[in-house]
Order: structure tokens, then C-alpha cells, then sequence
């Protein structure tokens, strides 16, 4: 399949935020599956956090495209993606990702921290050999909102497409 650089088709772009979803999931499973497992203790946590990180990017990308919105190329941040969205959307996807929480409580603060601190995770996590440290961060709000996110966006393309 050709694709233009420029051109952002919003079908293609969730189908592929699904796979790194997919991906990150693969990744974490013989971690999750360790007894007492640390994921800290398995250098395939830094695969599943870039995947996750990509397809929460790419789900955002893919709804400000099919909602005709200015899509940032360069620009990996959750928070200012996230930001650009209508507030219906965000409250979508943060319900969402409340839902599969399960067990967790998050507040509205806690989604606004955790998702200032999964921001940049892209863009920290992607060359991780070159910091001396990264700050921890919860991989479970990360793949949660990945997922939220496609959820939500899946909902939003079935609209747009089956709209005259």
C-alpha cells in the first residue's frame, strides 16, 4: 500500500495503534507472568512501554484527523495531543480508561498526573541507552489509556464514516 507522508488516513492510523497495542501487551506478558516478577528486571518493559507509547500517540493522531484537526507531525506529547481534542472526547476517553482500571480509583487528578507523567514517554523511552535515568512511571496507566484511547477513537470512526 502507498501512503503520502502528508496525508493522515485515520483508519490506518487506529489499525496500527491497535498493533502496538497488541505488541505492548506481547511484550509484558512473560513479565506479567513471573511469579513476582519485576517488569523493572526484564529489558522487554522498554519494547511494551515505546508500543504502548506509540499507539496512545497514534489513537490521538487518528482522532484529530478524522475530526479535520490540525494533526501535529512532530509533536509526541499525550498531554498536548490529548489538549487538542474536544472536551466530549476527553471525558470519553478518560471514562474509558476508568473502566479499565478495574480495582483502581482515578480520580480526575490522578488521570491528569498520570498522564503528565507518561507525556514524553515516546520520546524519552524510544533511545532509553542514552539517558543515565528515567523516571519510573506506571505502565498500567500507559497501556490503559493506549487502549482507552483506540476504544474510544474506534467509536468516533464508526460515526464519521457511517455519517452522510
Amino acid at each position: 500500500m502507498r501512503v503520502s507522508a502528508m496525508a493522515y488516513h485515520p483508519v490506518l492510523m487506529l489499525r496500527i495503534a491497535r498493533d502496538f497495542v497488541t505488541a505492548a501487551d506481547h511484550c509484558m506478558k512473560p513479565i506479567n507472568e513471573q511469579p513476582g516478577g519485576n517488569p523493572a528486571d526484564s529489558l522487554r518493559v522498554v519494547p511494551a512501554i515505546t508500543n504502548a507509547a506509540v499507539a496512545a500517540e497514534l489513537a490521538l493522531k487518528a482522532a484529530l484527523a478524522t475530526l479535520k484537526r490540525q494533526v501535529p507531525r512532530d509533536d509526541h506529547s499525550l498531554v498536548n495531543l490529548y489538549g487538542r481534542l474536544p472536551e466530549s472526547l476527553q471525558v470519553s476517553i478518560k471514562e474509558r480508561l476508568r473502566a479499565r482500571m478495574e480495582g483502581r480509583n482515578v480520580t480526575d487528578a490522578d488521570f491528569s498526573q498520570g498522564l503528565q507523567k507518561v507525556a514524553r514517554v515516546f520520546v524519552k523511552w524510544r533511545y532509553i541507552y542514552e539517558h543515565a535515568e528515567v523516571e519510573p512511571l506506571d505502565y498500567k496507566f500507559l497501556a490503559e489509556f493506549a487502549a482507552a484511547a483506540c476504544e474510544v477513537v474506534s467509536v468516533l470512526l464508526a460515526k464519521t464514516v457511517s455519517s452522510p
